[in-house]
């Protein structure tokens, strides 16, 4: 890392993720920032002093002062308190954004502490400053941490998430993220691909009605339209999808029969890398139930449930114990 203001012998100290997290959050804000375990980023005081030398340099026609902790604005054709006012939001905006922007890298730099190294692949500039644009208005606790793990994971695998992804992740209310995290529990995967199985009746049995899918649609992350997906395989044991947990076997009872149609509701590209940052449960009896209803439809295979017991890129190992009733 590059000797900037003094800062060469302190990072020395520094691993490597910690010293890239901080040349991002540079690249993003514009300018330098110290670790979180080193300095804490200036304090209320001081960054309220920068707005204001900030909004002297932009406004050379306002006579801007700050006395006693009150920051004055003069000027004849704009009336005082007005100007005052004025000053005073834009200083407590700029001070909010700058705690909302230190809580997230607060909670990276947690993360990526515990790992020694991360690829050295640089983030994207402009994918960074869309990034701290956006967190830069994200309050609460909960919100902070979703989007701390998307930083984490950006600087541990760049291209990792897309900026539609970015934008979709702005939007999102409170009620939306917790319905898709609730939604998280159920939906299945095949490859490298997740989805919805599309049985109405068994959604809305699980708690996701149509109005949530709907709502969820809206929101930039699944599919409101139901597809076909059409599965075919060899004539052996095959993958046919599976949960964080499970996973569903499935091999033809008569060669050359070994074709299978599912109806589903795909998740969007936000969808699939929003995905990752949820830890969710998954739902056990879900599985099952859309199993049995699998082979209800397509009878002409033998079907079996196994429990995961590591899953690399669909890479999946399982027990051998085949837990589904036959």
């Amino acid at each position: 890392m590059n000797d900037i203001l003094g800062l060469a012998e302190v990072t020395k100290s520094i691993s490597q993720p910690i010293c890239k997290l901080i040349e991002c959050v540079s690249a993003g804000c514009g300018k330098v920032y110290e670790p979180w375990h080193v300095k804490r980023m200036a304090n209320a005081k001081v960054y309220e002093l920068n707005v204001i030398a900030e909004a002297v340099k932009n406004n050379q026609d306002i006579n801007i002062l700050y006395q006693d902790g009150i920051i004055r604005a003069e000027d004849g054709n704009i009336p005082h308190d007005l100007a005052q006012r004025a000053a005073v939001r834009v200083g407590h905006q700029e001070m909010t954004k700058q705690l909302n922007i230190e809580s997230i890298v607060e909670l990276a730099a947690k993360e990526l502490s515990k790992q020694e190294r991360v690829p050295d692949t640089p983030v994207d500039k402009d994918w960074m400053m869309r990034f701290f644009e956006y967190a830069s208005r994200v309050n609460g606790e909960d919100v902070q941490k979703l989007w701390s793990r998307v930083l984490t994971g950006e600087i541990q695998k760049p291209g990792s998430f897309s900026p539609r992804t970015l934008d979709v992740l702005r939007n999102l209310s409170r009620r939306e993220a917790e319905l898709f995290q609730k939604l998280s529990g159920i939906i299945l995967s095949t490859g490298n691909y997740n989805f919805l199985y599309g049985n109405d009746e068994l959604t809305v049995k699980h708690g996701i009605d149509f109005y949530s899918i709907i709502t969820l649609a809206d929101s930039g992350l699944i599919s409101a339209t139901s597809l076909s997906y059409t599965a075919s395989f060899l004539d052996r044991k095959t993958s046919l999808f599976y949960s964080d947990d499970y996973v569903c076997i499935i091999l033809p009872k008569v060669v050359n029969q070994n074709k299978v149609q599912l109806a589903i509701y795909t998740l969007t590209q936000a969808g699939n890398e929003l995905k990752k940052l949820i830890h969710t449960e998954s739902n056990k009896s879900f599985f099952f139930d859309v199993v049995n209803d699998v082979r209800r439809r397509n009878p002409h295979l033998i079907y079996e449930i196994h429990e995961i017991i590591s899953n690399q890129n669909a890479n999946i190992k399982f027990k051998t114990e085949n837990l589904l009733n036959t």
